[in-house]
C-alpha cells in the first residue's frame, strides 16, 4: 500500500512467514525502514532492497548498500529501525472506536430487553394448561 505525505512516500509491507510488518519511508535522499521484528537477517534485507530498487519503491543508488563495505561511503545507506509505535492507534481512531463499541453494546442490550420482554408477554399470555398427574399403576 502507497500513501504520500508531503514528500515522504510510504510503503508498507506484511511478511507472514516471521509476522513481520514492514514500512519504507523514501524521502528522496534518504530511506527509512521501520520493522516491527528484528527477524531479518543481512542477506534477507539486502535482497529486499534490492528489490525495492527493482520494482522502483527507492532510488537506484540503494542497491549497492549491504553486505560490500567499499562501497559504504560511496552509496547511501537505507536507515534499519525496529520499530512497532506506527501501528498504535492515533487519539482519534481510538475515541471513534470507542463511540462505536459503546453504541453496539447499548443497542444489543436494548435488543436483548426488547426479546425478552416479547418471549415474557407470550408466555404470560397463554392460558394454563390442566396436567393431571398419574401414578403409574393406577387408573
Amino acid at each position: 500500500m502507497k500513501t504520500r505525505t508531503g514528500t515522504v512516500e510510504e510503503y508498507h509491507f506484511y511478511f507472514p512467514n516471521s509476522d513481520t510488518h514492514i514500512r519504507v519511508e523514501n524521502r528522496g535522499e534518504s530511506v527509512r525502514i521501520r520493522a516491527t521484528r528484528n527477524s531479518f537477517s543481512e542477506a534477507h534485507k539486502t535482497a529486499f532492497i534490492k528489490r525495492l530498487v527493482a520494482e522502483d519503491f527507492i532510488p537506484a543508488e540503494f542497491q549497492w548498500s549491504g553486505s560490500n563495505s567499499s562501497l559504504l561511503h560511496v552509496y547511501p545507506q537505507p536507515e534499519w529501525l525496529i520499530d512497532a509505535s506506527w501501528l498504535t492507534l492515533s487519539k482519534p481512531q481510538r475515541e471513534r472506536s470507542h463511540r462505536f463499541m459503546v453504541r453496539l453494546f447499548a443497542c444489543s442490550i436494548m435488543l436483548w430487553i426488547l426479546l425478552m420482554g416479547t418471549a415474557i408477554s407470550r408466555q404470560a399470555g397463554r392460558a394454563p394448561t390442566a396436567v393431571s398427574k398419574q401414578t403409574p399403576g393406577r387408573p
